[in-house]
């Protein structure tokens, strides 16, 4: 799993990137969203004024051993992209030339997937062979150091996390995320339409993309030609922006609780009375899945909302069912 460089470069026009050199290497693998920053590493050690004035050997002993054990920091990165902005910049061409040649060694040493250099930045100021002789891809971005961060972080985390995808409806109820599940005719699409008339959100319908952020976080969305669309069976495809506004619909959402719509079943009908709690597991991640049996009579966005506000309760430590388990309990011990 990672992300090609040159897709980096050819689908990211937020990030304002603009290559430089090493295009031998574009087809390289960005593994990790973890991003190297030398100025977390170095920058201090680089730029103290007391170092001015003294002898350069001395100088360059004395930050390499203060910056020694703190290069190693970034070796297990493999796959990992640079960032260098005006900080680290400045200090490499503040100081002395020895110890410049010595990070530009230890940077081809480490081959990271790819270098960009921010605030507009060129790297032929740093050493112009390294432009013309390196194979590490190589970019510069007018966006300063802290908002390129911001920004390339967010979307290597969306990239690079773990991926799946669900036959389902998902929607917005009372701000959590369902995950309406079933099999195919159940009436999932149907159902939404019916929530979506009632006030909630259509994040997507049919194809609904899981994602795993670093944070164990699932976040669901829509396939990008999908997105805003559903499917009713004898209408054919439905805009739901257009036909509702755009209060209607939202592009991703956490994934809070998941609802299987069942036939009903002999087997499975003693669970309807039970109301009994269950987990799914998506991506190793445990969500909490209710099963609601379908049948005709039934208002199911109704029932789908309760489950809705159910889950929140629990959520804040309240559980009806065990509450009045013990009001049962309570009650027949006093009749005994």
């Amino acid at each position: 799993m990672g992300l090609p460089v040159r897709e980096l470069f050819k689908n990211e026009r937020s990030l304002h990137l603009q290559f430089v050199a090493g295009d031998g290497g574009l087809s390289r693998i960005i593994r990790t969203s973890e991003i190297v920053q030398p100025a977390a590493a170095f920058a201090s050690g680089l730029w103290p004024p007391r170092y001015r004035g003294r002898r350069q050997a001395e100088a360059v002993g004395r930050i390499n051993r203060r910056i020694a054990p703190r290069f190693k920091i970034a070796k297990p990165l493999q796959g990992a992209v640079w960032v260098i902005g005006s900080l680290e910049m400045a200090a490499l061409l503040s100081a002395p030339a020895a110890l410049r040649t010595r990070f530009i060694e230890f940077f081809k040493r480490l081959n990271p997937a790819a270098a960009v250099f921010t605030d507009g930045l060129s790297p032929a100021r740093l050493d112009p062979d390294l432009v013309r002789q390196s194979s590490i891809p190589m970019f510069t971005t007018r966006l300063t150091y802290t908002h390129f961060l911001a920004a390339f972080y967010t979307f290597l985390e969306n990239r690079l996390a773990p991926k799946t995808d669900a036959h389902g409806t998902f929607v917005t109820l009372f701000g959590l995320g369902v995950l309406i599940m079933g099999p195919s005719g159940v009436g999932k699409s149907e159902i939404a339409l019916s929530l979506i008339e009632r006030g909630h959100r259509l994040v997507a319908d049919d194809i609904v993309q899981i994602r795993l952020q670093q944070n164990r976080e699932l976040i669901g969305s829509a396939p990008e030609l999908g997105r805003h669309h559903m499917e009713i069976r004898g209408l054919g495809i439905l805009n739901v922006r257009q036909l509702f506004g755009v209060a209607a619909v939202v592009d991703e959402q956490p994934i809070d609780l998941v609802v299987d719509l069942l036939p009903q079943t002999a087997r499975r009908r003693h669970e309807e009375r039970l109301g009994e709690v269950r987990s799914k597991k998506i991506l190793g991640v445990q969500v909490p899945h209710v099963v609601v049996q379908v049948r005709t009579g039934r208002h199911m966005a109704v029932i789908i909302e309760a489950a809705a506000r159910n889950h929140k309760l629990r959520s804040i430590g309240y559980d009806t069912a065990e509450s009045f388990r013990r009001r049962l309990a309570r009650h027949l011990l006093g009749k005994s």
